[in-house]
């Protein structure tokens, strides 16, 4: 686990267009369609935790990252203290299941 890293999450609210994305391949209709029902009021993106390097590099949760930054509202991150190189190279490690190896630090 992350834990025996020696790593640490932070849960706090961040401005989405303070992070940075790792992936350039976004579903800007997924992105657009998360915005059009958060603005809506159907679905708020930004209230479900999305997970995030110390150097503020978005790891999963990209789409809620980019319609956040769209609707310019603060977004609920977990912060994991390292750097987005130390935190690609352990996802590497769990052999790509990237996103079971980080599950146990969102809040579901």
């Amino acid at each position: 686990s992350m834990e025996e890293n020696g790593l640490k999450v932070s849960h706090i609210q961040l401005p989405a267009q303070e992070l940075m994305s790792t992936q350039n391949e976004l579903n800007q209709e997924k992105v657009m369609g998360m915005v059009t029902a958060a603005k809506a009021g159907q679905f708020n993106p930004c209230s479900v935790e999305i997970i995030v390097s110390s150097d503020a590099h978005v790891l999963d949760g990209h789409h809620r990252w980019a319609a956040c930054t769209e609707l310019k509202m603060p977004i609920k991150v977990a912060v994991i203290n390292t750097p987005i190189q130390n935190l690609l190279d352990l996802a590497n490690g769990f052999e790509g299941v990237t996103h079971q190896g980080l599950n146990h630090f969102s809040k579901k």
